[in-house]
C-alpha cells in the first residue's frame, strides 16, 4: 500500500485522513486502515473518551506531539462526531509527509 494514500498535499500543508479509536489502552498510532470503499487512513488509538469533544482535542494534541508542530497548525475539518476524521496540517509539506510516514510504520 502506498504510504501517501492517507494524506494529500494542499495549498499550505497536508490533508490527513484518520480513523480514531477512543477509549483505547494507550495513545498510539496503529498503522494504516483501509475502509470498505478503498480509502486509506492513519489508524490512531487514544485513551480519551468520545464525549464533549475530548477525543478530538486529544487527537490534535497527539498529532501535535507526534509531528512536532503547534496545535494551532492542526484543524479538524470533518468528522467531529464520526470515527473517520479529515484534518488540515499547516507547515512544510515534505517534512510533514516524512513525519507521517514514520508515524504510520
Amino acid at each position: 500500500m502506498e504510504a501517501g494514500t492517507f494524506y494529500r498535499e494542499e495549498k499550505d500543508g497536508l490533508a490527513l485522513f484518520v480513523r480514531l479509536t477512543p477509549k483505547a489502552r494507550q495513545d498510539a498510532a496503529a498503522g494504516l486502515f483501509t475502509q470498505e470503499n478503498g480509502k486509506c487512513c492513519l489508524n490512531i488509538q487514544l485513551r480519551a473518551v468520545p464525549s464533549n469533544g475530548e477525543a478530538n482535542k486529544a487527537l490534535i494534541q497527539f498529532l501535535s506531539r507526534s509531528l512536532n508542530i503547534a496545535a494551532r497548525d492542526i484543524a479538524l475539518i470533518r468528522g467531529h462526531t464520526a470515527r473517520f476524521k479529515h484534518l488540515a496540517l499547516r507547515g512544510d509539506k515534505q517534512a510533514l509527509a516524512a513525519k507521517l510516514a514514520a508515524l504510520a510504520s
